[in-house]
């Protein structure tokens, strides 16, 4: 996660520890070394506080954890541990609070509110606000009936354009009130087919005033608009565009809208484009091996996608050097897609060692790459026109060594 407009980058390495990285020379500037018996249950994530004269002062750091000392069991993946980063001052675990927060945890979302909130996303779609100091808490319950996971989020600042496609005196609320929100796609099971899930999105106001959570409104996706699971999304709030890439490699555009009868959901999504992105890698070597499960859109996909400003998408995945193929030999490539018109804007092929772009064997021939993408700090070019920074990070999946790379 992006720790402060310094361009710092805070990455969590599994049996490892959490570290933060310079993200214009990739050098390690600190590091909070875990035993292998820690096990995190999502990535760390990073809240920066400023002193009065606008610089950086003691910040936060907080991570949810599956196992560890003195974790048992039941409360495997409910854990969170915070603790205060000086800067390079550092010493250890410093000012370390430890707290149970409800169900197991996909994610955290430091910072939410002017004060400083945590939101705690929920593996089963509940959501939790709670205080910096992990004490006084709110709680809402996944909104979706039956036994739902979530897969995906986006936080979301609240804006003047949102009046065009949400109610506008809702909006006139928010804006008021410092609200934020939250949208978040989730699944339930099909009790009749296995492998089938039906996907739901819900959106949520996140008050920092009343320290609350409110259901906005949850509405699901047409099976025949969403026919093989999704591997990437993202949401651009000035046009309200989901965007979504799917395990056949199509490329789907949703509005969403405010439902506007009464046999309408709160919030409806309304498919407005669909486009079939020939050539990325599928997520299976053949016939009999089945689907790999995609249980979290934000950090284990073959595919990630990132909402941009000025209505564009980044997208980032492994891709055949062959025109409409899905076979070798292949490329790692990043593209930027222009949402309101639906085309490829910009395309950059990324400089990759062979090694990581072949199979583990020849069975397992397919390249088993993961990416993760995030929008850093934007900032002005040369001419004075907006410029989006970007941080991409890419494993290798049948390898232990550790592999990672960044592009801006």
């Amino acid at each position: 996660s992006l720790t402060s407009a310094s361009n710092q980058v805070l990455v969590t390495a599994q049996g490892e520890g959490v570290q933060i990285y310079s993200a214009t020379d990739s050098k390690c500037l600190r590091s909070w070394t875990f035993p292998p018996s820690v096990r995190f249950a999502c990535p760390a994530k990073y809240y920066a506080k400023y002193t009065d004269e606008g610089a950086i002062g003691d910040s936060l750091v907080y991570v949810a954890l599956d196992s560890g000392d003195g974790i048992s069991s039941k409360d495997s993946g409910t854990v969170v541990w915070r603790w205060t980063d000086r800067g390079i001052v550092s010493v250890g675990l410093e000012d370390k609070i430890e707290a149970k927060l409800g169900g197991s945890i996909f994610a955290l979302e430091p910072g939410v509110t002017s004060d400083g909130h945590l939101l705690v996303v929920h593996k089963d779609g509940a959501l939790t606000l709670a205080t910096q100091d992990l004490e006084k808490r709110h709680q809402l319950t996944c909104p979706v009936s039956g036994k739902s996971e979530v897969v995906w989020y986006q936080i979301i600042e609240v804006s003047q354009s949102m009046r065009s496609y949400l109610d506008s005196r809702q909006v006139t609320d928010w804006l008021d009130g410092g609200c934020r929100l939250a949208l978040v796609l989730t699944r339930v099971a099909d009790a009749d087919v296995d492998a089938e899930f039906t996907y739901h999105v819900s959106l949520f106001a996140i008050d920092g005033a009343e320290a609350s959570i409110v259901e906005v409104g949850s509405t699901h996706i047409k099976p025949t608009h969403l026919q093989t699971q999704p591997l990437a999304c993202a949401f651009d709030a000035d046009t309200g565009t989901v965007a979504m890439l799917t395990e056949a490699g199509v490329y789907t555009h949703f509005n969403l809208l405010t439902g506007v009868s009464a046999l309408d959901d709160a919030i409806i999504l309304e498919r407005t484009k669909e486009v079939v992105l020939r050539g990325f890698v599928p997520c299976v070597d053949d016939d009999t091996q089945g689907a790999v499960l995609a249980s979290n859109l934000l950090a284990q996909s073959q595919l990630t996608m990132t909402a941009l400003t000025e209505r564009y998408v980044a997208i980032a995945g492994t891709h055949s050097t062959v025109s409409h193929a899905s076979k070798g030999p292949y490329e790692s490539v990043l593209t930027i897609w222009d949402l309101q018109f639906g085309c490829l804007h910009a395309e950059k092929t990324l400089e990759l060692a062979s090694s990581w772009l072949q199979g583990a064997s020849k069975k397992h021939a397919l390249p088993r790459l993961t990416y993760q993408i995030q929008p850093l700090s934007s900032r002005l070019g040369a001419n004075g026109t907006a410029s989006e920074q970007i941080s991409l990070a890419i494993t290798v999946a049948h390898t232990t060594d550790t592999h990672a790379a960044l592009d801006g």
